[in-house]
């Protein structure tokens, strides 16, 4: 992009400093789902495609929580202690007598609670002799390190026997969703998207010498960005930075626009601009409803093509966390020249 242009869309931020909510495309990552059927109590059901992981779901636009326990979202489970070997308390602790009775641990998934990060886990296996429950990815640190600031807390995401208003689970075996609505509306008669894409958009040369260069994406909705865990995956890092994509994902890139751009209901973060990175500018945008962060810049480990020269003008990042609570709004890591 010419100088001129740059210090154009710079005058044009400066005027218009307040985000705006415009009438504009949308590029989704998602698709809909719409075959549902009442089961009755305002609970209904639909089959997805075969290739379809339904952890996310999208009602009328707005985001529903995955079925947990407690029900109560500002409550939490407490294990009973740490396992004592080090490597093995990364797999796992000692839970409450009767705490995962009648749940079925095939689809369910522990969110264990530390000091500045959560960790995610898949269901390994239950030792119910010791109480023991094994997980089949490990968190960054032994689960207990942080006693006081974690408290021993966790809670079980997507269980089907925990539905509650406006919630879902998913059973990956029947490919079936299953939601809980309030009864103030029909999910048949109203949009659901699942998302099913974990980068939406992408901008990315094949490498840093041969990167993409002069685009200006203008006006445009990103949405419906998915998130994904592999079952051996550690999931646990601060500011979420295992994650590995993001719904608008730039790389190997020069000169670069992105304004008036709503980047809304992702699994991730909203936007990675990631190595081998010169002349970005994000300006003038609304990142919102987001899985982890807001914006991601560089990345943690030292890159051979650094990140460069980046301008974020006058967005607005909001209520993030939604998947990963140890997103943060706006990162920087290894790059430099960042405004």
């Amino acid at each position: 992009m010419k100088d001129e242009d740059t210090a154009f869309y710079e005058q044009f931020t400066a005027r218009e400093q307040i985000p705006r909510r415009l009438s504009r495309a949308s590029i989704s990552g998602g698709v809909p789902i719409t075959n549902w059927t009442d089961l009755g109590s305002n609970v209904y059901k639909a089959i997805v495609p075969s290739t379809i992981l339904a952890n996310q779901l999208f009602v009328d636009n707005q985001r529903f929580s995955r079925s947990r326990l407690p029900t109560d979202p500002s409550l939490y489970l407490q294990y009973d202690a740490p396992l004592k070997d080090p490597t093995q308390a990364r797999y796992g602790f000692q839970y409450v007598q009767g705490t995962f009775d009648s749940i079925s641990l095939d689809d369910a998934m522990v969110v264990v609670y530390h000091s500045w990060t959560t960790s995610h886990h898949y269901i390994d296996r239950l030792i119910p002799s010791n109480r023991t429950i094994l997980f089949t990815n490990p968190s960054d640190r032994p689960i207990g390190t942080f006693v006081t600031q974690g408290k021993r807390r966790f809670h079980i995401e997507n269980l089907c026997n925990s539905l509650s208003q406006n919630s879902f689970c998913f059973n990956n075996a029947t490919k079936t969703v299953y939601l809980s609505t309030n009864g103030t509306y029909n999910p048949m008669d109203v949009p659901v998207i699942t998302p099913v894409n974990e980068i939406v958009v992408l901008l990315a040369g094949a490498d840093a010498n041969s990167p993409i260069e002069d685009i200006i994406i203008d006006n445009v909705a990103i949405q419906h960005g998915a998130w994904d865990i592999g079952r051996t995956q550690q999931a646990d890092s601060q500011a979420a930075a295992f994650l590995d994509y993001a719904a608008l994902y730039i790389a190997n890139a020069t000169a670069i626009v992105v304004s008036n751009v709503e980047i809304s209901h992702t699994g991730s973060y909203g936007v990675w601009i990631k190595e081998g990175t010169n002349n970005i500018n994000l300006m003038n945008s609304l990142i919102t409803d987001t899985g982890a962060g807001g914006i991601r810049i560089g990345q943690m480990n030292i890159p051979t093509h650094p990140t460069n020269s980046i301008k974020i003008l006058y967005n607005e990042v909001s209520y993030g966390g939604n998947v990963f609570p140890s997103g943060v709004a706006v990162i920087s890591h290894r790059a430099t020249d960042v405004t």
